[in-house]
């Protein structure tokens, strides 16, 4: 059995550790290690590099031992390398548990998200994925404003919560099948021809967007203590609770998208979204006060939630809820995490060289929002051009 209880309490375990490490190992370079911005960027980039390389053999790897097996390995790495930050809690160890844990979370969602999905209708899995989605988005941010308390409570204890939590995880998946069981790839429930290519340029659109929206994400979430707490003179706690409006906004909009289908097949919907991502970030990046840098943040996670949740939506319909469709997934959340980064050290790179903090970032993350907006719009024209009975009208 697929234990859709266990695998949401599995999801909510690790989102709250995912997010208190997120947030926190920033903090904790800034603070313990002096990191500047560009060795956060450094960090944040070679992160996101590695975890697409692991979500894209997540498939593979599946395939070859198991869900659940690899579900377990990761945990284990999970484990011994947050294990050896707690013992070494510097430079080098503050890198091997941050590679380590990129690649543990990128084989790990790829499994858990399909279990959700598998063996539903495409009509369940809205439900069902929805469920995953609420499940981690509103544990994560109670993970990120334990951030700062547990930063408080010493160097260690950042990586000792994120290795426990492995622990905690390996024995909630101890019921859980080896192998999660899909609808038969004929059932009369699974999508034509004509809804599926709907489907993928709708899931093309979306996925544009998410990647635009998780790159911009983890730059401001990068430079978060030089913009809040040098820039806006907030204290780290303050700082950490005005990132958190982001994925607070998150949560609404994931619950309202669960209550509802309305929003399957419309095209209005993520053009929205398209245009809602960088008018977020913008307004976070250049905020002359803490209260304009909220209504930024809440726009981001507002955003993001509806291009991740279509996303994921779009993907488990199309590719019957496998891993190959988580792998896919998170490969563009970690790609997102990678050029993110390497944008934020364009934009650095242009603003010492023509002395102009404003131009510098539009020049250097300008290039990535304009490609993915073109693509996701190019996206959307498809979709239009395939209207489907009984779907909704994409015009509106």
């Amino acid at each position: 059995m697929n234990h859709p209880r266990l695998l949401i309490a599995v999801s909510m375990v690790m989102s709250f550790v995912g997010f208190l490490y997120g947030k926190g190992v920033y903090f904790f370079t800034d603070r313990v290690l002096k990191f500047d911005e560009s060795a956060n960027l450094w960090l944040a980039l070679a992160g996101g590099a590695i975890y697409v390389a692991a979500a894209l053999m997540s498939h593979a790897v599946a395939d070859r031992i198991g869900e659940k097996r690899l579900a377990n390995a990761t945990l284990l790495l999970f484990l011994l390398v947050n294990g050896f930050a707690a013992w070494q809690p510097n430079v080098a160890g503050v890198w091997v548990a941050h590679m380590g844990n990129q690649i543990s979370w990128a084989l790990f969602w790829p499994v858990i998200e399909s279990y959700c999905g598998a063996g539903r209708t495409p009509k369940q899995q809205s439900r069902s994925m929805g469920a995953f989605n609420l499940a981690w988005a509103s544990t994560g941010p109670i993970g990120m404003l334990a951030a700062a308390p547990v930063l408080a409570a010493g160097n260690r204890w950042l990586f000792v919560a994120t290795g426990a939590a492995g622990i905690v995880v390996f024995f909630l998946l101890i019921p859980v099948a080896a192998r999660p069981k899909h609808l038969d790839g004929n059932h009369p429930d699974r999508p034509d021809p004509v809804l599926t290519r709907r489907y993928n340029a709708l899931l093309a659109s979306s996925r544009w967007t998410m990647l635009s929206a998780f790159a911009l994400t983890l730059i401001v979430a990068s430079l978060m203590p030089m913009l809040f707490k040098d820039g806006l003179k907030l204290s780290e706690s303050k700082s950490i609770l005005l990132g958190s409006l982001k994925d607070f906004g998150r949560v609404v909009i994931f619950l309202l998208l669960f209550l509802t289908h309305r929003w399957h097949g419309r095209i209005d919907v993520l053009l929205v979204t398209a245009l809602a991502v960088p008018i977020g970030f913008f307004t976070v990046l250049f905020a002359p006060n803490p209260t304009v840098a909220g209504v930024g943040v809440v726009t981001m996670g507002l955003a993001e939630g509806v291009a991740y949740y279509a996303a994921i939506y779009y993907a488990m319909v199309v590719k019957n809820a496998s891993v190959d469709a988580g792998g896919a997934h998170e490969s563009l959340v970690g790609l997102g995490f990678t050029i993110g980064p390497a944008a934020g050290l364009l934009g650095q790179y242009l603003t010492t060289l023509f002395d102009d903090r404003v131009l510098g970032n539009v020049l250097g993350i300008g290039p990535l929002i304009v490609v993915c907006g073109v693509m996701g719009l190019r996206s959307l024209w498809r979709a239009r051009a395939n209207p489907v009975e009984g779907e909704p009208d994409p015009t509106v």
